[in-house]
């Protein structure tokens, strides 16, 4: 008989007889050749240190200049590209995600209950005193020469003296106009300012005002709301988030390009995340890889990460450790020094993320893929053959994953229970003329297939199909 691909794009959640299908600690890449394969299975990136700040975890990170700026506890620090650490300057609190933005000469930051001002030139921290800042801030961000907050609790969001942070002026406020509700978040993007409210983001630009400059765009009002503060992150040009609307109280992720927006979370995505207990805990991260952006979003209540790859526009999961469910260890990204960095969610630990490293920080890495439901319109079946194709001799020098391998195991019940494990070894370094062929999977009416790895070495599937033949009975 033909033989059958193994592999999709769902994902469980709903229900395991609709799809069985897992992607974990995967991506799939469109091969347009189409050489060996039309579609590769990858491994994502592992992670290395680069610095370590202490013992809690980064509260917020930032590129201004040539330097790295970070949060840490209650200290402001820089970092330049070998790794040098200088303590800049004390924050009045020690815990709570920070946000922060330049206006070329100065570095400003907010915490939720207060704002700092750090200045290289001089390298002089302050926090602001001015009586109408708007201490409690959450967010900020800067645009054409003013630096914006939103004011907690309200619609409104305030802007800075031009060029100067640490003043600010009762005048210089306005309130989003479109609808009610308060103000989660103030970004800038492109040439407008986007107030990310409960239930609408209203987008402002500069309209030449007096005093207050900016004005909102007539017509451009998006009828979705901020989910999560800090679940939105750059991708492909545009700002990744999750959204919430009037409709319920579901969430999903959308993609806001332009002043055009679209949902990029899938139906099992999306019911995923809607039974986790807590969705507004979410914080998200960004990173490309060759041709792919990539968008991960974390819930740290469900201890659940999901990555989503806009160029396939499908999601997996990630994490870090062999447990049957968790988190990854990356909690926030920048671009800094050429390459991407990640904050860990656990320590004040900041790592490079690096395709070419098998292990999260010398903690392994489960690979996982499920395969879709194998049927034959109800009859008894026999998998007469089962291929994998992988990237073999990848096994390393020494230790574990010098003889690594892949365990395939065979669920006869629609993925609800798997059975004994086979192991497969992927060759030692070197070894490269190895092929994952077997036979003997027993008779099922609905067969799923189940492939792990957790060996630090390369992970590569270019092909991965069944031969079946008629069952008996």
């Amino acid at each position: 008989m033909k033989p059958i691909p193994l592999f999709g794009s769902a994902t469980a959640s709903k229900s395991l007889t609709v799809t069985s299908q897992r992607r974990l600690n995967v991506y799939y890449e469109i091969r347009q050749d189409q050489d060996q394969t039309k579609i590769a299975i990858y491994g994502t990136p592992g992670t290395e240190i680069f610095v370590n700040v202490g013992s809690t975890p980064v509260r917020g990170s930032y590129v201004f200049g040539t330097l790295l700026y970070i949060v840490q506890a209650g200290r402001l620090y820089s970092i330049n590209n070998s790794g040098t650490i200088i303590n800049r300057g004390t924050l009045n609190t020690t815990s709570g995600t920070v946000s922060m933005s330049d206006n070329g000469t100065q570095l400003l930051i907010v915490d939720g209950t207060n704002g700092y001002t750090y200045t290289p030139g001089t390298t002089t921290f302050a926090q602001i005193t001015d009586v109408n800042f708007q201490n409690g801030a959450t967010t900020c961000d800067f645009l054409g020469g003013f630096f914006a907050v939103e004011r907690p609790g309200t619609g409104q969001y305030y802007i800075s003296k031009s060029y100067d942070g640490t003043v600010w002026t009762p005048a210089l406020f306005a309130t989003a106009e479109s609808n009610t509700d308060n103000l989660v978040a103030v970004q800038s993007y492109l040439t407008f300012w986007l107030l990310w409210g409960e239930k609408t983001i209203e987008p402002w630009q500069n309209a030449g005002l007096s005093p207050f400059p900016f004005a909102p765009i007539q017509g451009a009002v998006i009828k979705y709301g901020l989910a999560a503060k800090f679940s939105r992150a750059p991708l492909s040009g545009g700002i990744a988030y999750l959204a919430k609307n009037d409709e319920g109280s579901q969430v999903e992720v959308r993609l806001l390009t332009g002043l055009a927006d679209a949902l990029i979370s899938d139906p099992d995505t999306t019911n995923l995340i809607n039974s986790f207990s807590t969705t507004a805990d979410a914080i998200a991260l960004s990173y490309k890889l060759d041709t792919h952006s990539f968008y991960q979003i974390n819930f740290p209540t469900a201890g659940r990460s999901l990555l989503y790859d806009a160029s396939t526009s499908i999601w997996s999961e990630v994490q870090t450790g062999v447990a049957l469910t968790g988190r990854h260890i990356a909690n926030q990204s920048v671009h800094f020094n050429n390459s991407t960095y990640v904050t860990d969610y656990s320590a004040g630990n900041i790592f490079k993320i690096n395709p070419n490293v098998y292990t999260d920080n010398g903690t392994a890495i489960k690979r996982q893929i499920r395969s879709r439901h194998i049927r034959q319109d109800g009859n008894l079946f026999t998998v007469d053959e089962l291929t994998v194709e992988m990237e073999t001799g990848v096994g390393l020098q020494a230790g574990q994953g010098s003889d690594p391998q892949v365990m395939i195991q065979y669920s006869h019940d629609g993925g609800r229970t798997y059975g004994i494990e086979r192991w497969f070894g992927l060759g030692k370094v070197g070894q490269y003329l190895i092929r994952l062929v077997s036979r003997r999977w027993g008779q099922c009416r609905d067969g799923v297939y189940q492939i792990t790895m957790t060996d630090p070495v390369k992970f590569v599937i270019t092909k991965a199909e069944a031969v079946l033949r008629p069952g008996r009975g």
